[in-house]
């Protein structure tokens, strides 16, 4: 078998490719993405119930599935599904109302408490003379700035 050696082909330039992300594309980008906050902060009374009806609907759907396969009807399944769920959540407040009740109950004489480290820590103390002088914050130390003055006219 004979081998042929390519001639080399002279290689063509080609153009830089410009980058996707120009000025203008990441400005419009922007500019959308803040529109898309601004109709979404105004439907948020439509778009919150929504979005909670979905995110249920992936908690509970599984659920609501196996039931299914286990022979009851869709309809049937789903209720029982969601009765479960609201008797957990139920449960769940009942549980949690004794301990919030009796830590609200306690709360006006702990309020003292939490508040005594947080006015304690906002009175530090002031630095030292020598500090300010070894300091090189623009004002202070050896450092010293002056405004220019001008004459009354």
């Amino acid at each position: 078998m004979v081998r042929r050696a390519h001639a080399k082909r002279p290689v063509e330039e080609q153009e830089p490719v410009a980058s996707i992300w120009d000025a203008q594309t990441f400005a419009i980008v922007g500019i959308f993405g803040l529109l898309l906050f601004w109709v979404a902060y105004f439907a948020r009374d439509i778009l919150v119930p929504i979005t909670f009806a979905f995110v249920l609907n992936l908690l509970l759907q599984p659920a609501a599935r196996s039931l299914n396969r286990l022979g009851l009807p869709k309809p049937l399944a789903a209720l029982f599904t969601l009765l479960i769920f609201m008797a957990l959540l139920l449960l769940l407040g009942a549980s949690l109302a004794g301990p919030l009740s009796a830590w609200l109950a306690k709360a006006p004489e702990s309020l003292p408490r939490l508040e005594a480290p947080a006015k304690s820590s906002s009175e530090l103390p002031s630095p030292s003379p020598e500090t300010l002088r070894q300091s090189r914050w623009p004002g202070r130390g050896s450092a010293t700035f002056s405004l220019p003055t001008r004459a009354p006219s």
